[in-house]
């Protein structure tokens, strides 16, 4: 009887609850995801980039300003109330 019950298992194909999926489908859903985590990682990289060009821009900016301050410019500088954190000149940003 088990031997019955197994081949007749074998002969039935296989329900599935997911449809049948073709070939064009299938190649659609292995690129897409790959094609949007490659956009995203370029954008992420563009912006990575970006913001780095912008902080060296910043930073050498300040520095052309500050070439010629004395240690008295520096101090007034620091102790000055009108910028505050980043906004001061003798602050770099780190990238």
């Amino acid at each position: 009887m088990l031997a019955n019950y197994t081949s007749q298992s074998m002969d039935q194909p296989v329900q599935s609850f997911c449809p049948k999926l073709t070939n064009s489908i299938l190649t659609y859903i292995d690129k897409y995801p790959l094609t949007i985590t490659m956009i995203l990682i370029a954008i992420g990289l563009l912006g990575f980039l970006s913001i780095r060009v912008v902080y060296m821009t910043i930073n050498r900016n300040r520095d052309r300003k500050m070439a010629n301050w004395t240690e008295s410019d520096f101090a007034q500088e620091n102790q000055s109330t009108e910028r505050r954190g980043d906004q001061k000149l003798t602050f770099r940003y780190g990238y």
